[in-house]
């Protein structure tokens, strides 16, 4: 029996799924470069000449969505009963309403 021999080139995938994944997404950024083109903004020949490892300009917005909802409930959680009745006391004294009072403490990230 003889012994198997080695093969330095894997097996070929049959075209199918990934590499037609692969095929529409390479179109899809062509035609978002053609358009970016169009409107006057200057794509570079490499796409890590001058890169920062910024976000890309392409990129979905979701995650800054979810970030700014989260902070956003964050700072207008209800506080403790104490701290609401000493904002309205100062807040009445200044002549403001208690959220006119407390978006200036958000504002400017002190006491008035």
């Amino acid at each position: 029996m003889a012994a198997p021999t080695f093969n330095p080139r894997p097996a070929q995938r049959p075209k199918g799924g990934l590499a037609l994944a692969r095929a529409r997404e390479d179109m899809a950024k062509r035609q978002q470069e053609a358009l970016l083109a169009e409107t006057g903004i200057v794509i570079p020949l490499s796409e890590w000449l001058g890169h920062n490892n910024g976000p890309d300009l392409l990129a979905s917005t979701a995650w800054q969505a979810y970030a700014w909802r989260k902070s956003h409930e964050k700072a207008w959680k209800t506080p403790p009963l104490e701290v609401v009745k000493l904002r309205c006391k100062r807040a009445e004294a200044l002549g403001l309403s208690y959220r006119e009072y407390t978006l200036a403490i958000l504002d400017r990230g002190r006491y008035l």
